[in-house]
């Protein structure tokens, strides 16, 4: 017996279900690959009894890896259907260039499609043995493995990629009510051209977009501990001179300043239906010169932290002039 099943796509999947299982293994956590020579053949008991005999079932989900399984032999297809049949623990395992909205009108049966319910977990390479602890601690049933449709979260992106979660809310323009922000200064966001865009699709749109920046004052007494000497800084009053700028571009942007120190970054969207309201916080590292290395974390509406953030946001708005 196997404490862990994982499977994969051949083609581009191996490498990593190696590099995860040895990694498990020098955590004393025993993983069943199933390597290419038991890939010989038909689809047989060896790898039914490993499936069923293992508690957790890791997938790794690389770029196309769900492309076959709309065909009917298709050995992955099988080795999915017979962890969720025999109802184990499945802890999908999302790589780079897999999103599962892609997923969505694809010729791949119902079964599969149920796979991002599941509770995900992001490949990183730079934050490995973060991601190995996140397997580990997902095949002791500390987080369900799947959450019911109405209350299913978005996979939670990679490690300090804010991207992900803003692309996937403006692919769903219609079902965004507003956008909140709130940080030291945000000066990224008038150097980025994406986030530009992001920022202009949400304003032309009308969407309701609330902002916090803290007084030049403030905001200098904390960033300037993450400035490196050779690079460039956008000044602190003219970043939010722009945020004011853009407020007075569109009447459903609002721009608050607060004296009260931004110790996080927050983001949040507000969806037409609030069970789907997602935050997310970026945590700052003081003395690190790197800010896109931040440890970021997800929460949505049914998430006690989620509720603490919004209370947070909702007081330093009071609060702000």
């Amino acid at each position: 017996m196997y404490d862990i099943f994982i499977s994969y796509r051949r083609k581009n999947g191996f490498a990593i279900a190696k590099m995860i299982s040895e990694l498990l293994k020098a955590r004393g956590v025993s993983a069943f690959v199933d390597l290419d020579e038991l890939r010989s053949g038909t689809f047989d008991d060896k790898i039914i009894d490993a499936i069923q005999s293992s508690p957790s079932f890791v997938l790794i989900l690389t770029q196309g890896s769900l492309d076959r399984c709309g065909e009917k032999d298709d050995w992955l297809t099988k080795e999915i259907t017979a962890a969720i049949e025999s109802g184990r623990n499945i802890i999908p395992v999302m790589c780079d260039g897999f999103e599962w909205s892609n997923q969505r009108e694809k010729e791949i049966s119902d079964k599969i499609k149920l796979l991002s319910n599941y509770t995900s977990v992001i490949m990183s390479y730079e934050y490995v043995d973060a991601m190995i602890d996140k397997i580990i601690s997902y095949t002791k049933n500390e987080k369900p493995s799947y959450i019911p449709p109405a209350k299913a979260s978005e996979p939670e992106p990679p490690f300090n990629e804010i991207d992900g979660f803003f692309r996937e809310k403006i692919n769903h323009m219609d079902d965004v009510i507003g956008l909140d922000l709130a940080f030291h200064a945000g000066s990224v966001w008038h150097q980025d051209i994406e986030r530009l865009e992001i920022l202009q699709a949400l304003a032309d749109a009308g969407k309701k977009i609330r902002v916090i920046v803290n007084t030049p004052e403030m905001a200098e007494l904390i960033g300037k501990h993450m400035r490196h000497k050779m690079k460039k800084y956008l000044a602190y009053d003219e970043a939010i001179a722009l945020w004011k700028n853009l407020e007075s571009m569109y009447d459903n942007v609002q721009i608050r300043i607060s004296s009260i120190p931004m110790m996080r970054i927050y983001y949040s969207f507000h969806m037409a239906d609030p069970a789907n309201n997602t935050t997310r916080i970026k945590f700052y590292t003081y003395n690190n010169e790197r800010m896109d290395t931040n440890f970021s974390q997800n929460f949505i509406a049914s998430d006690a932290a989620y509720l603490l953030y919004k209370k947070e946001f909702e007081y330093l708005w009071e609060q702000a002039q």
